[in-house]
């Protein structure tokens, strides 16, 4: 599996104050050709650099390597919005879920990871994650083939292994509402085409 989160760019030198006023959900952030680069790569069974992303000291550094494999899994909600890759894709499943359930997941997560304060968590969450998450996710949700809420149980990884196996004779799942999602317009149907 190749994180999307292993591909920010090395804040390293920055100090804490600087840290916090990085907006990890602006794709600037992230060397994401280098990422899709890799993907590819991996697709095409090339070895290519593990890299680790350390959110506390903003550090990455080569962990290792990846390949060559004979499933690929490229993980993160720029994945789906990565316009090349995203056509190559056998199969491609987004995880949602609501504002507050999303919260409480970064709170915990930044908390044990990050280095990051509830209030700053949550201070982030607003100013940050929100605003670009909503314009993200409803993209990536009109690239993905299966859309799951981030609570997913075992119906779900089901259908992915059936549809990784080629089945597509159940439809994709419905998406579930979430307010970080806008509103889709009904299909427009033209004279003579049955409803």
């Amino acid at each position: 599996m190749l994180a999307q989160d292993d591909y920010y760019r090395d804040t390293s030198h920055l100090t804490h104050a600087e840290k916090v006023r990085i907006d990890h959900d602006d794709p600037a952030t992230l060397e994401l050709d280098l990422f899709w680069r890799h993907l590819e790569a991996l697709a095409a069974g090339a070895v290519v650099p593990r890299f680790a992303y350390d959110f506390a000291s903003g550090a990455r550094r080569v962990a290792g390597t990846l390949g060559p494999a004979e499933f690929v899994i490229g993980e993160g909600v720029r994945v789906l919005l990565g316009g090349r890759l995203t056509e190559a894709a056998t199969v491609r499943v987004l995880l949602t879920g609501s504002p507050e359930r999303l919260l409480e997941r970064r709170i915990r997560r930044d908390a044990a990871s990050r280095g990051y304060s509830e209030a700053e968590t949550r201070r982030r969450f607003a100013e940050m994650a929100l605003p670009r998450q909503g314009r993200a996710l409803a993209g990536a949700e009109r690239a993905a083939d299966l859309v799951f809420d981030m609570d997913w149980g075992d119906a779900e990884v089901e259908e992915t292994a059936a549809r990784l196996a080629g089945d597509t004779s159940r439809p994709p799942a419905e998406p579930p509402p979430d307010e970080l999602l806008p509103a889709q317009p009904p299909p427009t149907r033209t004279e003579g085409t049955p409803p």
